[in-house]
């Protein structure tokens, strides 16, 4: 599975609002017991978040046409995961 995770400052435009840094991560897998999500970053380097800093990552958000190029133009809706 693959997220696409947002955050940092959300910038706004004429154009619309998109988060400051959008970034697509592997996932490989969870632990229920410590709340951990693990993932592969493009780095190629193992690494986890927690379930809540996960929510926050991936619950980013775009507006207007600059978030509709996002969202529309190129089919990645917020809250993305691909399996």
């Amino acid at each position: 599975m693959v997220a696409l995770l947002g955050w940092g400052r959300s910038y706004t435009f004429a154009l619309g609002t998109v988060p400051s840094k959008l970034h697509w991560v592997a996932l490989t897998g969870f632990d229920k017991k410590s709340q951990q999500i693990f993932y592969m970053d493009t780095d190629g380097v193992q690494k986890s978040y927690s379930y809540a800093e996960f929510n926050q990552k991936w619950n980013w958000y775009s507006s207007g046409a600059k978030g509709g190029f996002l969202t529309g133009t190129m089919d990645v809706p917020e809250r993305t995961i691909l399996y």
